[in-house]
């Protein structure tokens, strides 16, 4: 076998099976390879920021990494903003870079850079294979790296000398590192903090959203009064009928302080103690109110989920958890077309068990209380804050879960970051709709502009936040990379156009004018 051969060989024989390829020159042995393995599933994306965020989509929905093969230094930094994006969500991925054959290097061609200072930053590990004969332990210490307990990002670097080299297949297999135990002092002493009465709260990421973490969080609310929360770009919740509902931190610095100002004691579950994305000249002296002591229950590398299955079974709360109960959302008559009404749409047809990727901060985002109970589902955020997550997202969870709709919320701020994806969704012919939230604006720069800055603002300035002159009409972009959709000005419109696009497979834009 040739090194490329046992790359992809080793990753197969791991379960990771899918790889996002957009290859160039350096990687022609590993595109080889991939395309000829018939246990690895391959891709091709227009971007390389479309890997890798389709890479983050698919490990949300499944807890393990997809592979995204990328095309030397320039390939890897056109990814860079959604390995933020997947780093935040914790998002196990990995990369695997072309490089020039070791000899060429020293000449230092128009494509050389130093690849492993880009990946750096933003990879939990990093590692240059430099032979044949080790890179099947290499390729195993990626694939180990990015499943280590919180999950990460794991970059090996392939010379092309590499990859044709011939060698063997050794017999060492991946070991997977489960995650910490919480000593059992911990957790009685969280029990203690929450058995004394005074108002407490659990913050919860990690394993411990997941359906057992949050039924045992509503156990543990129902037998104490505590209260539940989540971060407010919690990588994945499953919300809807039949699910614990659980409060979402807000997402600006003074709304933040307030929600917090009644709470006693937070305790964090494989969380970080929480921080707004931004503050302003007004902002209070502290998120945290002073009166509010912080704990943790489990530290991010710990197991948060079996310490609250533990903490709730000691208050013999087991299975005592209150659900969501399912509510068909009423649109007033004679609505005009805008982000409220569109959720409403949204809530009212949304399909049991679907997928919402939410990259839209003034449409989805901020009207996240409509869909609370419509039918079950999963609900991704773009969790970095770096546009042009939730298109490629998408596309990561389609390819997890091919029987399940894929409802992609953004705004039309955020699409040229991520337009590429379109084709890719039409050439998988994935179950995706996207919903453009056409404002022709980036809404959420002049919210906050409107916050830190003193205005008004001049023409000058409020041309650098209108995506006027020209207006793009998104739903003929969506057509020309093969996707159906259409425009609609009405509550009328968009919900015949969401109605077909439910009815039928394969991808769908609907661009709503509000």
């Amino acid at each position: 076998m040739n090194g490329a051969q046992i790359i992809v060989q080793t990753l197969s024989e791991a379960g990771v099976n899918l790889c996002l390829v957009n290859p160039g020159t350096t990687e022609a042995h590993l595109t080889e390879s991939i395309g000829n393995h018939p246990g690895m599933k391959s891709v091709l994306v227009l971007f390389e920021g479309i890997a890798t965020g389709a890479a983050d989509g698919y490990a949300r929905m499944t807890g393990k990494p997809a592979c995204t093969l990328l095309h030397l230094g320039p390939g890897l930094a056109n990814s860079l903003s959604n390995l933020h994006n997947a780093r935040r969500a914790g998002s196990p991925v990995i990369n695997i870079i072309g490089d020039h054959p070791q000899y060429l290097q020293k000449y230092d061609s128009f494509l050389s850079s130093d690849i492993k200072a880009i990946a750096s930053p933003l990879s939990d590990w990093v590692s240059v294979t430099t032979s044949a004969q080790t890179v099947h332990s290499d390729t195993i210490g990626a694939i180990s790296a990015s499943m280590k307990y919180p999950r990460g990002i794991a970059t090996l670097i392939v010379p092309a000398s590499v990859a044709w080299q011939q060698s063997f297949l050794s017999d060492t297999k991946v070991s997977f590192q489960s995650p910490s135990p919480v000593d059992e002092s911990v957790i009685k002493g969280i029990a203690h903090i929450v058995r004394s009465g005074r108002k407490s709260a659990f913050l919860l990421r990690g394993n411990a959203v997941n359906e057992e973490g949050l039924e045992a969080a509503g156990s543990i609310a129902m037998a104490t009064g505590s209260r539940i929360f989540i971060e407010t770009t919690c990588p994945r919740i499953q919300r809807g009928a039949g699910t614990v509902e659980v409060e979402r931190l807000p997402y600006r610095y003074n709304d933040l302080y307030r929600f917090l100002a009644d709470i006693e004691h937070l305790i964090l579950v494989e969380s970080n103690i929480p921080g707004p994305p931004f503050s302003y000249s007004d902002s209070l002296p502290a998120v945290i109110p002073a009166h509010c002591a912080i704990h943790v229950l489990a530290q991010p590398h710990e197991d948060g989920l079996l310490a609250m299955k533990q903490l709730a079974s000691g208050f013999g709360a087991a299975g005592k958890m209150p659900l969501t109960v399912y509510e068909k959302t009423a649109i007033p008559a004679g609505a005009t077309l805008h982000a409220v009404s569109i959720m409403q749409m949204v809530a009212k047809y949304l399909p049991e068990d679907s997928i919402i990727c939410d990259e839209s901060f003034s449409g989805g985002f901020s009207n996240y209380h409509i869909t609370t109970h419509a039918a079950r589902h999963d609900y991704l955020r773009l969790s970095g804050g770096a546009l042009g997550n939730m298109m490629a997202g998408s596309i990561g969870a389609a390819l997890a879960c091919p029987g399940r709709k894929i409802i992609c919320l953004i705004g039309d701020g955020s699409v040229p970051f991520s337009v590429q994806a379109l084709w890719t969704q039409a050439r998988e012919r994935l179950n995706i709709i996207t919903i453009v939230f056409s404002d022709n604006a980036y809404s959420i720069v002049k919210d906050e502009m409107n916050l830190q800055c003193n205005g008004p603002f001049n023409e000058k300035v409020r041309a650098l936040l209108e995506l006027t002159n020209p207006v793009i009409n998104w739903s003929k972009i969506a057509q020309g990379f093969g996707v159906q959709g259409g425009r609609a000005t009405t509550c009328n419109e968009f919900e015949t156009l969401l109605l077909a696009a439910l009815k039928e497979d394969g991808p769908w834009l609907i661009e709503a004018i509000i």
